[in-house]
């Protein structure tokens, strides 16, 4: 018995990157269904090789990890047993959650799922297996505003000089993906400003017709203010589109804290267009200067919801636990 996906649409993009947005932008499309990212490939794919003889193990921790994700999915509402049992007989996490997202997409009566997943480009083996004519679609935001949304992120650990390195490892893995399979390609900044002829163009190049409501997923989309009540960091997609939301690093990055990013992300920032501000330094020198400012943990943390906390540390121990075997 296996389980396949039937052209999902999968999306290529950093965290901080406008990727919770565009997966709004097409939940509330008529005929897409974008559930919140629960990391499922992400966590279980590279483990499967732990699971060998245990179909049972891996179901009870496949379930687990989905359990305890951060975003409510429509299946939630099943009785456990219900869930469980559409994982009997696969043969591993890929298939188990190929099938989750299959129920995901019927539960919320779509044609098609949007699958957001980290780091997508180390899966896209086992994407490609379970995957049935998929569709791949690449965004890229600016590393420097990226690193300032993730700087400014109190769940996210890390500050800028992490954001950055993330994002040119990103870039380079997304770039070896786009070398082999057909990717649809926008850019965060000219979606924000001009969001229907992007939106049009990039549903050419997955054959699937757009349609107006994507235009205002704050509207239209089922989980976008459920979401944003959810999750801190997913505030802004009870509102409109932000048009201004670029650029921001201008004001809120020391030339240090521009000249690290260009220096990390520099030859791929002028891949996608992205022009250069700081005065060129060396990177070790600037390295040693902002380490001092480059907190792992977050003083806003502790201003997060107790219940958003609790749920964060609940779903990272988890993962712990499983990557520890």
């Amino acid at each position: 018995m296996t389980s396949r996906l039937h052209r999902p649409i999968i999306l290529l993009c950093s965290e901080r990157s406008g990727s919770n947005l565009l997966t709004r932008m097409f939940d509330a499309h008529p005929d897409v269904t974008g559930p919140g990212a629960a990391h499922l490939l992400r966590v279980m794919a590279p483990l499967n090789d732990r699971y060998v003889g245990r179909a049972a193990a891996l179901r009870a921790d496949m379930m687990r990890l989905f359990d305890a994700k951060m975003l409510p999915w429509l299946i939630d509402a099943e009785p456990a047993a219900t869930r469980a049992a559409r994982l009997a007989g696969l043969g591993d996490a890929a298939e188990m959650a190929a099938a989750l997202f299959d129920a995901e997409r019927a539960a919320a009566g779509k044609t098609f799922v949007f699958i957001k997943e980290n780091q997508a480009y180390l899966l896209i083996d086992e994407i490609m297996r379970i995957a049935e004519a998929p569709r791949l679609i690449h965004m890229v935001r600016d590393p420097r505003d990226m690193a300032l949304s993730w700087q400014q992120a109190p769940a996210l650990r890390g500050g800028i000089m992490r954001a950055a390195r993330q994002w040119r490892d990103d870039q380079e893995g997304f770039g070896a993906v786009m070398a082999a399979h057909p990717c649809a390609r926008l850019r965060y900044e000219d979606l924000i400003a001009d969001p229907e002829p992007v939106l049009r163009t990039l549903c050419v190049a997955i054959d699937l017709p757009f349609h107006r409501h994507m235009l205002d997923p704050a509207r239209h989309s089922p989980r976008a203010a459920r979401d944003a009540g959810r999750a801190t960091m997913l505030a802004n997609l009870a509102r409109p589109v932000l048009a201004e939301n670029a650029g921001k690093f201008h004001d809120n990055l020391s030339p240090a804290q521009c000249a690290f990013i260009e220096a990390t992300c520099g030859a791929l920032m002028a891949r996608f267009g992205y022009a250069r501000v700081a005065r060129p330094a060396d990177p070790s020198a600037l390295e040693a200067a902002l380490q001092q400012t480059e907190l792992w943990d977050k003083p806003g943390y502790a201003a997060l919801p107790a219940e958003e906390r609790a749920r964060f540390e609940a779903w990272s121990a988890l993962v712990a636990r499983l990557r520890a075997g």
